[in-house]
């Protein structure tokens, strides 16, 4: 009880009160369970990770010389000329 008088007072001192609606908007909402497309949203979840984790894996596959190749790749000098024939 002293707890809660403590916390009015504090809150009497407060400058800013705001005006808010004693309704709650989310719970009286539906779950959404399309996205924009039509697509169901766990589908799209789905979908959207398996991307994610091919492209992570696709960086992630690269072999020791590839990954030498592309760090060096600037310090290399030799260009030959190539005659079109």
């Amino acid at each position: 009880m002293i707890n809660q008088e403590n916390e009015r007072k504090k809150l009497d001192q407060c400058t800013f009160k705001p005006k808010t609606n004693k309704h709650n908007f989310v719970s009286n909402r539906e779950p959404v369970s399309q996205d924009s497309s039509g697509i169901n949203l766990e589908q799209r979840i789905e979908m959207l990770y398996k991307k994610g984790t091919a492209c992570y894996k696709n960086k992630r596959d690269k072999d020791k010389d590839e990954i030498i190749f592309e760090k060096e790749r600037n310090e290399f000098t030799f260009k030959p000329n190539i005659n079109d024939a």
